[in-house]
């Protein structure tokens, strides 16, 4: 078997809503030499029986037998990857046309691309879940694409970022070895998704990778001085200031009132996260 110009590693969990379309979107590119590997992270949906229905031999599926998670699935299709390039995408996400043919011109020299991830539908309500890289510099594996060779030299996703962040973390390793470009020809449409309460409070426990990422690289996104999430700290000491999220438009429909004491909650439990995480890495952060 000849090997493909490019190899997509698609992850789901899950996302029988909208893995057909995702795969109709790639089957749709004008670059039609590439392998597309979907790795499953043991989905309980009908995820497996959309992909089924799909016949085509550029198509490779794998399934964990158990959920693994984020880091375990990627590398899992880096493994399985025959291309050196290797572009990353999620099953709710759908690439334009020109999506892969535009990541492999954008490579050239550099180690690798970074693409844009626009909103299918612009919402900033607190109930739904807003997914977005429009400028770059946010490394989401949504839309990212490596040189694999570099990958592997690098170490692949860490382990130690498991549940937060892995992707930031990988782009700082391999920016020490070469040059990330953005290219907003590079495009896909995470899809509109709403908030469980549940999912909306586990949220807050990623602040735990900012304080790793600040500890091993000194990386200070989200950071004022040592204050790590300065607007919700303000939040959190001045409760009054929730009064922002009518005025800033953020509540739109009967749904998101549920979901105004949840935010204040969110907001105590991620400072809690975060003094707690500051703590155990010995580095000082409010």
């Amino acid at each position: 078997m000849s090997m493909p110009k490019a190899s997509i590693v698609m992850i789901a969990h899950n996302e029988a809503q909208f893995i057909s379309e995702s795969i109709r979107c790639i089957q749709s590119q004008t670059e039609k030499d590439f392998e597309l590997i979907i790795v499953d992270d043991a989905s309980t949906d009908a995820t497996i029986e959309r992909v089924a229905g799909f016949r085509d031999r550029r198509i490779r599926y794998f399934r964990n037998a158990r959920n693994m998670g984020a880091v375990y699935s990627r590398n899992k299709g880096i493994d399985k990857a025959r291309s050196n390039f290797i572009f990353f995408i999620d099953g709710d996400c759908y690439a334009d046309k020109s999506w892969l043919a535009s990541g492999l011109a954008a490579f050239g020299d550099n180690i690798g691309v970074e693409g844009k991830i626009i909103l299918s539908s612009p919402s900033n309500s607190i109930s739904d879940k807003i997914v977005e890289n429009l400028h770059g510099h946010q490394y989401m594996t949504g839309n990212m694409a490596y040189r694999k060779d570099a990958l592997l030299e690098a170490g692949m996703f860490s382990s130690d970022f498991k549940e937060y962040y892995e992707d930031r973390e990988l782009a700082i390793r391999m920016m020490l070895k070469g040059s990330i470009v953005f290219s907003e020809s590079m495009c896909v449409r995470h899809q509109l998704k709403k908030w469980g309460i549940r999912a909306f409070l586990r949220n807050a426990r990623k602040v735990k990778g900012l304080v790793l990422l600040y500890k091993v690289y000194g990386w200070k996104h989200y950071m004022f001085r040592f204050v790590v999430k300065p607007k919700d700290l303000l939040l959190v000491l001045f409760p009054p200031l929730m009064i922002l999220l009518f005025v800033n438009g953020r509540i739109k429909k009967k749904r998101d009132l549920i979901f105004i004491p949840l935010y204040y909650m969110r907001a105590v439990y991620m400072r809690l996260l975060i003094w707690k995480a500051a703590f155990d890495n010995k580095v000082f952060l409010v």
